[in-house]
């Protein structure tokens, strides 16, 4: 062959019916191993270092005490969420225990293997190595998600299968007729969804693209019509528990509400805008590829637009109707392998002859170095940023000021805590609010608790005005927790005149607050 030398990392695309072809297949896919490693690095270090925070302590409410039933039955009918995700971890603590290493390891795991995908999936869609490698560096390096993999929460796993079920879908573009890519499309939609039920949309997103690609014309071969179905029986099963999160769907009140900064932010968080703006000024510095086939022709430009813009209008028109916003960053969260494959695309635009090919991981790098990771570890020691909450030593702190008869008043900004002054609660919730207390209390401790209300409004302040009503009856209150209710009411008792602060000490976020009570 002649002409001019390829880069290794180089791809061309051949006719539809084939994914990519390169010169050389060996060299892309050690640089994409590179890569991953790093990125396993990355979510593996130190990840067990930190204390959990606040909806960690939700999982390990769940997890942590029963058997199988009781995590199906804590997970469903108090979290409202499917039980794929605590099956998982129920399973990995009882063999490693409840620690943070115990019930975070899943999220690495699934972490991990988001990343893996990364390398097929940025090939599938822009058909050159050069963006599979890509695509596996800023994956790689993505500080959202490092921090979801580390995090016990069932993100992770949600992202996973968002990213299997959007390689999947981008095979089946091309070989339409394969059983393995489309049964692996199958269990992946419905695991996305029985992981997070609002990553369902995923399906939605998929749909609308294939009809705007390919027209109704796939509806009348028989491989979609089979498909959906298949997709809809085997989520049939959460068909009642779906219906009773509608019913209950008042207790997402607590979202803010959607105005323009929410969409600003979720743009700017999602699409990584100043990474893009890094690698478009190092287009302008290294020239863009002229010749060669670009990385956004019409299929993956659409799925792009697609994958980014429906979510956001759907969900915004949808907060009018139902009167609760899901525009939230976490239940939106499967916007986000989108985003850095914008960015994939937009570096596989560079010229590549000799260092330029280069160029775009270099500024890729240098850029999330020192923008993210040299700041975020320095800050916390690792590489995902944490939530600065030491329950465990808050915990510690409240047990060497409170005595058997002293009453705790614990905030743990649940938002399930608003539900406290009502006086048929389920005795479950109020467990599951108290997580982050009890389950640093040494054996054998036993206080009386009365937990704050997430919120501090009209429907809570007669609750509130309860809780200083029973505080007036002891000789101390410990106040331990964070939230908006936690200086309000140590304000109001001291306020009072009763009371006087023998103590204020902080554990990152969370304070304990010692009180007095002045006897006559």
């Amino acid at each position: 062959m002649t002409g001019a030398p390829v880069s290794p990392l180089d791809g061309h695309p051949e006719p539809s019916t084939s994914w990519a072809r390169t010169t050389s297949r060996r060299p892309a896919l050690w640089a994409a191993a590179a890569f991953v490693v790093l990125g396993i690095f990355l979510r593996i270090f130190r990840f067990w270092s930190s204390g959990l925070w606040t909806d960690e302590y939700g999982t390990w409410w769940v997890v942590a005490d029963g058997g199988w039933a009781d995590v199906v039955h804590r997970s469903v009918e108090i979290h409202g969420q499917s039980p794929f995700y605590y099956l998982i971890v129920k399973l990995c603590a009882r063999v490693l225990g409840t620690g943070a290493f115990g019930l975070r390891l899943p999220s690495i795991v699934f972490g991990i293997a988001t990343l893996a995908l990364a390398y097929p999936l940025g090939l599938a869609l822009f058909r050159q190595r050069y963006a599979g490698v890509f695509a596996a560096a800023v994956f790689a390096v993505s500080v959202p998600l490092i921090w979801y993999s580390q995090e016990a929460r069932p993100y992770a796993l949600a992202l996973f299968m968002t990213a299997l079920s959007f390689l999947c879908y981008a095979r089946l573009l091309d070989k339409p007729g394969s059983w393995p890519w489309r049964t692996g499309y199958v269990l992946a939609v419905v695991g996305a969804f029985y992981a997070h039920y609002i990553f369902a949309f995923v399906l939605v997103i998929q749909m609308l693209h294939l009809l705007v690609t390919r027209g109704r014309a796939c509806l009348r071969s028989w491989q979609w019509p089979l498909t959906l179905p298949a997709v809809a029986l085997l989520c049939l099963p959460a068909a009642p528990y779906l219906m009773h999160l509608v019913a209950r769907r008042g207790v997402l009140d607590w979202v803010p509400p959607l105005t323009w900064f929410t969409l600003v932010h979720l743009v700017v968080a999602f699409l990584d805008v100043p990474l893009l703006v890094v690698l478009a000024a190092c287009l302008l510095v290294i020239g863009i590829r002229r010749g060669g086939p670009s990385p956004f022709d019409s299929a993956s430009t659409s799925l792009l637009l697609v994958w980014i813009a429906l979510p956001i209008v759907v969900f915004a028109g949808a907060a009018r109707l139902v009167g609760v916003n899901l525009l939230f960053d976490r239940y939106v969260l499967f916007i986000l392998p989108a985003g850095l494959l914008l960015a994939t695309g937009l570096a596989s635009l560079a010229r590549r002859e000799g260092w330029r090919g280069a160029g775009p991981f270099a500024a890729l790098l240098i850029f999330s170095l020192s923008w993210n990771l040299v700041p975020t570890v320095v800050r916390t020691g690792g590489f995902g940023d944490r939530y600065d909450e030491d329950w465990a030593g808050a915990v510690a702190s409240m047990e060497s000021a409170a005595g058997p008869d002293d009453l705790v008043l614990y905030g743990t900004a649940f938002a399930e805590a608003d539900q406290l002054r009502r006086p048929d609660l389920d005795p479950r919730i109020v467990s599951f609010i108290q997580a982050p207390v009890t389950a640093n209390l040494r054996a054998g401790r036993r206080y009386a608790m009365l937990g704050l209300p997430f919120r501090v409004n009209e429907e809570t302040r007669p609750y509130l005005r309860a809780l200083m009503a029973h505080a007036a009856e002891r000789r101390r209150v410990v106040i331990i927790g964070l939230g908006e209710a936690v200086p309000v009411v140590a304000r109001a008792l001291v306020q009072s005149g009763a009371w006087s602060a023998s103590a204020l000490t902080r554990h990152g976020l969370v304070a304990v607050i010692v009180l007095d009570h002045q006897r006559a």
